[in-house]
Order: C-alpha cells, then structure tokens, then sequence
C-alpha cells in the first residue's frame, strides 16, 4: 500500500512547476496519533528535515 501512495504522490508533483522530492521515510504501524513519536521513522524525518 505504501508504495501504491506514494506513486499518487508523484503524480500530484507532475502537476507542479519543478517538484523537487528530497526523500521517502516508510513511518508504517501507526495508527492512533503518538503512536509515530521515538520512531526510527520521526528520527528519520527529523534529521532529513535539518537537511533540506
């Protein structure tokens, strides 16, 4: 499923004016909001963030 989303993503991005995609983080198995917090996929997504 994941990649079945993030292929609807890039098509949303052809729409745009020179998309520029910086990266994918697979943050899977969260469900109820907190459950993401002191993931390997919120430490990802920060440390991509301090980068961009």
């Amino acid at each position: 499923m994941m990649e079945k989303s993030i292929e609807c993503f890039r098509g949303l991005l052809d729409c745009l004016e020179n998309p520029n995609e910086k990266g994918v983080i697979y943050g899977v198995g969260a469900w109820q909001k907190g459950e993401i917090k002191g993931t390997k996929a919120m430490k990802e997504a920060y440390e991509m963030g301090k980068n961009v």
